[in-house]
């Protein structure tokens, strides 16, 4: 259930251009509501267009993954809480950005926007832990095999 080395480099370059416009444009935002209000409204639009972007390339990534890693590795059952968390958040943040754009009460949007955020900050440790969470299990069960063919 080893990740390719390109798609390895397409899930953590997508995941970086993910979390750099998405917190880019929401410092941006909280800077121009400061006391020096600040004309961001360009840089704020081609950043939530590159956001926007990086969500269909992330899940053309997603989906190019389940059926050799995702699906072989929960039939094995390994690495499946790290990996069950990561897809999750994947999925709920895909949700919460469709929403964010298809929600008209804004109160409701207020804490769906709360929810992407922090969702999309916490998105690279959950994929984080999941590689090394997965990578201490595969060395374990590599050791275990030599220990028994010795």
């Amino acid at each position: 259930m080893i990740v390719g080395r390109r798609q390895r480099a397409a899930l953590w370059g997508v995941t970086l251009l993910l979390w750099v416009t998405g917190a880019a444009w929401w410092m941006l935002g909280r800077l121009a509501q400061g006391p020096r209000e600040l004309d961001a409204g360009s840089w704020r639009q081609r950043l939530i267009a590159a956001h926007g972007l990086g969500a269909v390339l992330f899940a053309v990534v997603l989906g190019s993954l389940v059926p050799r890693h995702v699906l072989r590795g929960w039939r094995a059952g390994a690495n499946r809480p790290t990996g069950a968390v990561a897809v999750a958040a994947g999925a709920l943040l895909a949700l919460t950005g469709w929403a964010l754009y298809y929600t008209g009460d804004e109160r409701l949007r207020e804490w769906i926007a709360a929810g992407h955020l922090w969702g999309g900050l916490a998105l690279p440790a959950a994929i984080a832990a999941h590689v090394l969470v997965g990578r201490r299990g595969r060395r374990r069960r590599l050791a275990r095999r030599a220990a028994r063919h010795t």
